[in-house]
């Protein structure tokens, strides 16, 4: 069965763009597809974004893109699977879930 897809260059457009940023760090994607495309390799700049990414990753550098997920609010605790577990057994001792509730709001009055 023949294989599909592209076919292979035989130019590692990687190892490219990386020699191409170890000599100029700040590059633009539009200036190394300009400086590939002047070699006879053909990547457009979405590709040498892409890579240059990847790189940035791997080197361990923060990419200056998207943000870390939703912090947690201050205050909140983080709660354990095994203490969640615990407290459904506990729960459960108490008769449900919404009378656990309504035994924690009379324990808030106390205060």
């Amino acid at each position: 069965m023949a294989k599909r897809g592209r076919k292979k260059s035989g130019v590692n457009k990687t190892l490219e763009i990386k020699a191409i940023l170890e000599k100029d760090a700040d590059a633009s994607p539009k200036a190394i597809s300009a400086a590939l495309a002047a070699k006879g390799i053909d990547a457009t700049p979405t590709y040498v974004s892409t890579i240059k990414s990847k790189l940035k990753k791997a080197g361990g550098e923060p990419s200056k893109g998207r943000r870390g997920g939703r912090k947690a609010k201050a205050g909140s605790d983080n709660v354990s699977l095994s203490a969640l577990v615990e407290t459904k057994k506990f729960a459960e001792k108490m008769g449900g879930v919404n009378k656990l509730k309504s035994v924690i709001d009379a324990l808030a009055k106390l205060d």
